[in-house]
């Protein structure tokens, strides 16, 4: 009897150390991948800020709060959230990122929020401009690779420029980023104008204007010979062609329609 009892301990510890070894050693292996996962997850810091601040010393632009992500060897994305101050509606932000590596070189991106790239998208889409005292999310969501041996320090950000309404502004003077924003602003009326040209309401004309929207022709202009009016132009474009892949041409021909009224 006492073999027999002997007998059942055994095979009972011995099914309950198979048991222990079946669930430990997959949780095992996971654990020896962790290291390696955890070289790839992504991770969030603060971002050094610096508001933008009139020649007068006013506060025109509060950055409340600014963060970056980061994963090995690139920076994932970044953003900030802003508080306008200026009083006035503002319709454009030039953004500066300022990568410092532990080697001390730099790399800076530029960022433009632009609120009226054209007058016909702003109106359709219900674009407003940033009200005095309204805050904003503005995300950089395009990733950037650097070499292995670069490793950051540090990530700063601050306001290169704001327009206002009225086209005035602070930091536009010289500024080649805002020089991209109005030469942008520039193709996108080029091409709206070229897809005009050949718009009557009849099936003819209109299957042209679709035919200009689905094709990569761009008008034939010296002006577009700047890859920022050229940029312009295509953003108008598939502003249009999301209209006729989404809404259908009947919805675009009311859109053309409305623009060529509001010209008259």
């Amino acid at each position: 009897m006492e073999y027999k009892k002997a007998t059942l301990i055994f095979l009972v510890g011995s099914f309950m150390f198979f048991l222990t070894l079946i669930f430990t050693l997959p949780s095992s292996s996971q654990n020896n991948k962790r290291p390696e996962q955890s070289n790839q997850l992504t991770l969030l810091h603060a971002a050094l800020k610096q508001d933008l601040v009139s020649a007068t010393g006013e506060k025109i632009l509060e950055i409340i709060e600014a963060s970056y992500q980061t994963s090995e060897k690139s920076l994932d994305s970044s953003s900030i959230r802003v508080r306008n101050l200026s009083g006035r509606n503002i319709t454009a932000i030039g953004i500066i990122w300022t990568i410092k590596f532990t080697d001390t070189n730099i790399c800076q991106l530029m960022q433009v929020a632009d609120y009226r790239l054209h007058k016909d998208m702003v109106e359709a889409k219900g674009i407003r401009p940033f009200a005095p005292y309204e805050e904003k999310f503005i995300p950089r969501l395009t990733k950037q690779s650097f070499d292995e041996e670069q490793k950051i320090e540090s990530v700063g950000v601050e306001i290169s420029f704001v327009e206002f309404e009225d086209s005035d502004g602070v930091g536009i003077e010289k500024s080649e980023m805002y020089e991209q924003v109005i030469s942008k602003r520039k193709g996108a009326e080029l091409y709206k104008q070229w897809i005009e040209t050949d718009y009557e309401d009849t099936p003819q004309k209109m299957a042209k204007v679709i035919e200009k929207l689905q094709g990569d022709g761009l008008p034939n202009n010296k002006e577009l010979e700047n890859s920022w009016v050229e940029i312009g132009a295509s953003s108008y474009r598939q502003w249009m062609r999301d209209i006729l892949n989404n809404k259908g041409e009947i919805l675009l021909r009311e859109q053309i329609h409305r623009q060529l009224k509001r010209r008259k």
